[in-house]
């Protein structure tokens, strides 16, 4: 269980810091050709797998594909090529196909990444990076505290954000943690692409031989998407944003004045597309919540009962104009040190 901050001076610099954190806590390092934007590191907690993996253009970076599988096939298998990988991130090294699968965006004009924090526990490992000054972005990969017996639980997310001259914290084609609200109404329409991903095996009316749902709002039953062996996904819905959790409870301000830090927990549900039926909560993401955060600015420390949370912007907070912020929208997560 380990928490950092740390300063950043390249992508590069980043990744190998974060490497580092991972493997100094228990996680194995598969891969860190950093001079060629490919790193992997994984965790098999009893029969779980989490392995996840990045690439990244050398020439010029700008976004990095996130990518989660059951396996490390080898330092000579690309990412998102690994052993039963979700489907999401695409298989590239270029940031024009990069940037239309899952991923987190540098902007092209910032020299660096200012900072990251990176949250772990023997489950998981939670980061937030300040791309630029103020500016937030999130990705992940864990297990999450599962609800009834079934086959799965491990997540992976990255963060995509859509700029539009107006609040983007109601956008439907941002996806950020796992996220309840994006679909394909807005641009753009192939959202099932970036999500979160969740390993599900075995659920009412699943294909035999699928392995994965992504998480996200109202998409079709039809445009869930396939794994990297084209198996048909399912669909998980709830999470941030969106859901019956975050909706009637999403909406309070927290003030560490008052003492009321009202922030809500990330709920899975599985919307079973054959019947309409939906089951849950089918799991909580531990150590994360929805926050509103009015009163707080990134980086900020509460103390909750015995517990110390750090909050965020989604995104970018409001400050006088709305424009391309995520106005309120935070995001708080359990400082855990052993």
């Amino acid at each position: 269980m380990a928490f950092t901050n740390q300063q950043t001076s390249s992508v590069a610099d980043l990744f190998t810091k974060l490497y580092t954190f991972a493997t100094s806590n228990g996680w194995t390092g598969d891969h860190n050709d950093y001079s060629n934007g490919k790193v992997a590191f994984s965790k098999s907690p009893g029969s779980n797998k989490l392995f996840v993996s990045f690439r990244w253009d050398t020439s010029t970076v700008q976004y990095i594909g996130i990518y989660q599988a059951l396996g490390f096939s080898g330092t000579g298998t690309d990412p998102g090529n690994h052993t039963d990988d979700s489907g999401n991130g695409k298989v590239s090294g270029t940031n024009a196909t990069l940037a239309t699968g899952r991923h987190i965006y540098i902007p092209q004009s910032a020299t660096v990444p200012i900072q990251f924090w990176a949250f772990e526990d023997d489950h998981y490992i939670h980061v937030v990076v300040e791309t630029t000054a103020d500016t937030y972005v999130h990705f992940g990969i864990g297990l999450g505290d599962k609800k009834g017996d079934w086959t799965g639980g491990e997540y992976c997310y990255g963060h995509k954000q859509i700029l539009a001259s107006s609040l983007v914290a109601v956008k439907k084609g941002t996806s950020i943690l796992l996220d309840g609200l994006s679909d394909n109404s807005d641009t753009p329409t192939d959202m099932e692409d970036y999500v979160a991903t969740v390993h599900a095996e075995g659920l009412p009316n699943e294909g035999g031989s699928s392995k994965w749902a992504i998480n996200a709002g109202n998409i079709g039953s039809g445009s869930l998407g396939t794994d990297r062996g084209s198996n048909a996904r399912i669909h998980f819905s709830g999470g941030f944003r969106a859901g019956p959790i975050a909706r009637p409870f999403g909406r309070f301000s927290a003030n560490s004045s008052s003492g009321i830090v009202p922030g809500y927990p990330l709920g899975l549900f599985y919307w079973n597309r054959t019947n309409g039926y939906k089951y849950g909560p089918m799991m909580f993401i531990k150590d994360v919540r929805g926050v509103n955060i009015q009163y707080f600015t990134g980086g900020d420390e509460i103390t909750v009962g015995s517990d110390t949370w750090v909050l965020f912007p989604a995104y970018k907070k409001a400050v006088g104009s709305l424009t391309n912020t995520s106005a309120y929208q935070g995001i708080m997560y359990k400082k855990v040190t052993s």
